[in-house]
């Protein structure tokens, strides 16, 4: 059809105005055919009447919906083009509520993966891997986060949470990354890191507490610091022990108290999970997960660090009931 004609959809698309056609004349099908053989092909469709409509939402038309007559023989009516008018705008809001969906769990998307790095590294003598799940459907952007980067000494292992989703949660995740990383340049002792993590949060114009577990891999052991956060577990042969000592949630008090940091060597073959309490708290059709059966469930995995998270995921996804779920972060250091 010609884009410049005032009558058909191109017309429809452009003005915005719906246009009825009550009984179509045979020059309006010549008008519209290419050539012999496909006015030949129109005219055996046998259309008697017709109507198109703006498919519009916000002031913006998105599309046409077309409407035809043929073997019935019944023609359309004012009565007929308010309905599909009706009809149309309705398809429309839903479309447009479709994209709007589609690009904001893109941005999430986006967002999400700008707070994790993008890979972890190739360490001589260790080896890592993580697994971050969001939570329910429909939630954003959520605040688990992890990281490993190089320091001096070594290396620096970061996995925390932070109050809330969406947007805010996500600018505080930045926050806590960022500050976390520049601290531990001049200084990586994990129980300064928290320090300076703290200091950070407490000039917030609000309380908005983060717990934090902070690492530094030296030669065969890993320094410890927590900040409210579940103390690590450790996977040694078949047994599996907390590390680390608790310390203060960060964020929430002014006259932090350094946390306590402690050296924990592990041998060839020992394997280390960093984990948020998203992991502990899933909920299951009677109670939660708990460490209990994360202890278990990483006694009886393989040691080699992707081999446990996806043995630890299987658990908790066969053991989730419900929509109620957090998001959650796991990270796995082994010593190889």
């Amino acid at each position: 059809p010609d884009p410049a004609s005032p009558v058909g959809t191109a017309a429809v698309m452009r003005s915005g105005e719906a246009q009825l056609i009550a009984q179509v004349p045979d020059s309006l099908l010549e008008e519209a055919a290419q050539d012999a053989e496909h006015l030949a092909l129109i005219r055996a469709l046998g259309i008697r009447s017709a109507m198109s409509v703006p498919m519009v939402t916000g002031g913006q038309t998105l599309g046409v919906m077309s409407f035809v007559f043929s073997e019935s023989g019944r023609l359309y009516a004012e009565h007929d083009l308010a309905f599909s008018q009706e009809l149309a705008a309705r398809a429309a809001t839903a479309i447009e509520n479709s994209r709007l969906y589609t690009d904001r769990a893109e941005v999430a998307r986006t967002l999400q993966a700008s707070l994790l790095p993008e890979a972890l590294p190739q360490v001589a003598g260790w080896r890592f891997a993580a697994d971050y799940r969001p939570g329910q459907r429909g939630a954003e952007v959520g605040g688990d986060f992890y990281d490993v980067f190089e320091v001096q000494g070594g290396q620096m292992v970061l996995l925390g949470d932070v109050t809330g989703m969406g947007v805010a949660a996500a600018a505080l995740t930045a926050l806590v990354r960022h500050t976390a990383k520049t601290a531990a340049t001049f200084d990586p002792h994990p129980a300064a890191v928290l320090g300076h993590v703290n200091r950070a949060l407490r000039q917030r114009p609000r309380i908005e507490p983060v717990t934090m577990v902070c690492g530094l891999l030296g030669e065969g052991e890993i320094t410890l610091a927590i900040g409210g956060h579940p103390p690590p577990l450790l996977r040694r042969g078949d047994a599996c022990e907390r590390v680390g000592i608790p310390g203060l949630l960060l964020g929430a008090v002014d006259d932090y108290a350094e946390a306590a940091a402690r050296t924990v060597a592990l041998a060839p073959g020992d394997t280390l999970l960093l984990f948020t309490d998203g992991v502990t708290d899933t909920p299951g059709a009677e109670n939660r997960f708990g460490e209990q059966r994360l202890r278990a469930t990483i006694s009886a995995a393989p040691p080699e660090p992707a081999a446990l998270l996806a043995t630890v995921s299987a658990a908790l996804d066969a053991f989730a009931h419900g929509t109620g779920q957090d998001d959650r972060a796991m990270l796995a250091v082994q010593r190889t």
